[in-house]
C-alpha cells in the first residue's frame, strides 16, 4: 500500500479529482489541513543541511487570539532558487521574549533543523523582539560561538502628507549616533566622487526641539523676504543662534529680483 506522500504525489502528477477522493477515503482525510503533513515532509527533505534565516511575526487573529507565525528563507538546491516558506504557526497567550524564543526553537526542532545553521533573524521593531534577538545570540554563542549575522536596523517614518506634486520626506532613526554619522559621511563621500542622486535628494540631520523653536521665526522671515523679491538669503548660525543672512555663502553681494514695471504715462 502506498504511503500518503506517494498518493498525494500521484494526485499532483495526474490532477485527478477521482484519485483525490479515493485517497481521502482510504486515509480518512476529512479536512484539507491533513495534506499539510505531506507538504511539511517535503519541506523537511528540502531543508536537509541548509543554512537559513528565520522570520516571525506575532499578531492577533480575527478571533482575538494571539498567534506566532514562523517563516523560513533558504536556498533550495533542488529548486535552484531562494525559497520563502511558512514553517509553523503557534497560538500563544503572551508574547514575552522567553516565550517567543521557545516557540522559535520548537519550530526548528519540529522540522529537524539545527540551531547552529541559522544565519539571520527577522521581525518587526517592538522592544520585545530586541530581547529575542539578544537571547538568540546567547544561545548561539553556546552552540557555535558565533552570533547572528548583523544587519543595520533602522526605523523609517513618513513625514507630512504625500501629494502628487510633493515628494514625501522620510525620517530615518538609526541604532546609534555613530551609525547615523557614518551614513551621512558615506553619502557626502559618494557625492564627492560624482555619484548621481535623484533631483531634490538631500540628507539633513534632525533638529532638537530647541533648534526647531529657534529656526521657526527664521523660516517665517525667510519666506516673507523671499516673497518680497529678495534673493541670496540663507540661514546661518551666529554664536550658536540661527539668523537670516543676506548675500551668498561665498561672499557675493545679495541680489534683489526686479519688481513689476509700471507705465508712467497717463491718459487724459
Amino acid at each position: 500500500m502506498r504511503s500518503i506522500e506517494e498518493r498525494v504525489e500521484i494526485i499532483f502528477l495526474y490532477g485527478s479529482a477521482k484519485c483525490l477522493a479515493e485517497t481521502a477515503r482510504q486515509f480518512n482525510i476529512s479536512h484539507p489541513d491533513d495534506l499539510g503533513l505531506f507538504f511539511k515532509s517535503q519541506l523537511i527533505k528540502d531543508l536537509n543541511g541548509v543554512y537559513y534565516s528565520l522570520f516571525y511575526d506575532e499578531t492577533t487573529n480575527c478571533k482575538g487570539k494571539k498567534e506566532l507565525r514562523v517563516l523560513i528563507r533558504y536556498y533550495s538546491k533542488e529548486k535552484g532558487k531562494i525559497v520563502f516558506q511558512h514553517l509553523e504557526t503557534f497560538f500563544i497567550g503572551k508574547a514575552t521574549a522567553i516565550i517567543l524564543l521557545e516557540k522559535l526553537v520548537l519550530a526548528l526542532d519540529n522540522s529537524h533543523l539545527p540551531l547552529s545553521n541559522i544565519l539571520m533573524l527577522g521581525s518587526d521593531c517592538p522592544n520585545v523582539n530586541k530581547a529575542v534577538y539578544r537571547k538568540m545570540n546567547e544561545q548561539l554563542l553556546l552552540c557555535r560561538e558565533k552570533r547572528l549575522i548583523g544587519i543595520e536596523v533602522v526605523n523609517i517614518f513618513g513625514l507630512v502628507k504625500a501629494s502628487a506634486d510633493n515628494v514625501r520626506p522620510l525620517k530615518v532613526i538609526f541604532g546609534s549616533k555613530d551609525d547615523a554619522a557614518n551614513r551621512v559621511t558615506s553619502i557626502n563621500e559618494a557625492k564627492r566622487l560624482g555619484v548621481s542622486f535623484p533631483q531634490g535628494y538631500r540628507v539633513t540631520k534632525d533638529k532638537t526641539s530647541l533648534q526647531r523653536k529657534q529656526l521657526r521665526p527664521c523660516h517665517t522671515e525667510l519666506d516673507l523676504r523671499t516673497s518680497n523679491g529678495e534673493s541670496g538669503l540663507f540661514v546661518k548660525y551666529v554664536i550658536g543662534v540661527p539668523k537670516v543672512i543676506s548675500g551668498s555663502k561665498n561672499g557675493e553681494p545679495p541680489q534683489r529680483n526686479p519688481g513689476p514695471k509700471f507705465n508712467n504715462q497717463s491718459t487724459h
